[in-house]
């Protein structure tokens, strides 16, 4: 019967300290990602709100070229801005 050897106490010791190793470089770079989600929605917020200015300024602009257009039929609006409220508006 073969006799069995009783494992290398050093090698588990070693086995465990790159768990360990691995464990605080896993941890690291969580929090790493953590930070670097929250800039980008911080990121996303900022632009949805650049884009919902825009947008208001939009139809602020395509308003008040229809209220011209109405008043005085001889207005000619060389850029005219389109910004609908609703489908069918034009």
């Amino acid at each position: 019967m073969p006799q069995l050897e009783p494992p290398d106490p050093q090698h588990i010791g070693d086995t465990m300290i790159n768990e360990n190793e691995k464990i605080k470089q896993l941890e690291a770079r969580i929090k790493e990602l953590e930070t670097k989600c929250e800039e980008l929605e911080s990121e996303l917020e900022q632009l949805d709100d650049d884009i919902a200015w825009n947008h208001l300024t939009s139809r602020a602009i395509c308003e008040l070229q229809e209220y011209l257009r109405d008043k005085d039929p001889s207005f000619f609006c060389i850029n005219k801005i389109n910004a609908p409220t609703m489908v069918g508006m034009q």
